[in-house]
């Protein structure tokens, strides 16, 4: 059994052997193909997903688990993709013990994938955090839930 370390993968979204194995994304989401995610993180992720593309005006499209980038490296847990399927918004969804890592995933969208908003919830706490550029320029989690892309506030989708 290999150590973790920095450059291991924690799961095996992280793990580019893994996405490219055949039958990886082979159509329908189930829980069997979720990388061990709690339970109630994969219904948020639904509930969430879900009451967003029921809004009667939206201009982005919310998908759960779907690709950001060509390739198909960066899996967020919500992303919103605009009417070119860009990913303009995407939000991780995690435990209050994982807070680091799905703050560093966010950034990493941010900085990386063109990404205009960058969110984490974080579900035992129901506490909202939203990656933004701090005075001095370095991106920092803040308390906040509103996107300025979405104009909404991203609790309201989870009544």
């Amino acid at each position: 059994m290999s150590k973790a370390g920095k450059n291991t993968p924690r799961n095996r979204w992280d793990d580019p052997k893994s996405i490219r194995k055949q039958n990886f994304a082979s159509g329908a989401v189930t829980l069997g193909m979720s990388p061990a995610e709690n339970l109630y993180e994969t219904i948020f992720c639904q509930d969430l997903t879900e009451a967003y593309n029921r809004k009667k005006k939206r201009k982005y499209k919310a998908v759960h688990h779907a690709r950001i980038d060509s390739k198909g490296l960066k899996i967020p847990d919500i992303s919103f993709f605009n009417r070119d399927l860009k990913a303009e918004v995407i939000v991780e969804v995690d435990e209050r013990k994982s807070r680091a890592a799905a703050v560093r995933k966010s950034k990493n969208a941010l900085e990386k994938h063109g990404v205009l908003e960058a969110f984490v919830y974080l579900f035992d706490t129901a506490e909202w955090l939203k990656i933004a550029p701090a005075p001095n320029g370095k991106l920092t989690a803040l308390p906040d839930d509103y996107s300025e892309v979405l104009t909404i506030h991203l609790s309201e989708l989870c009544k």
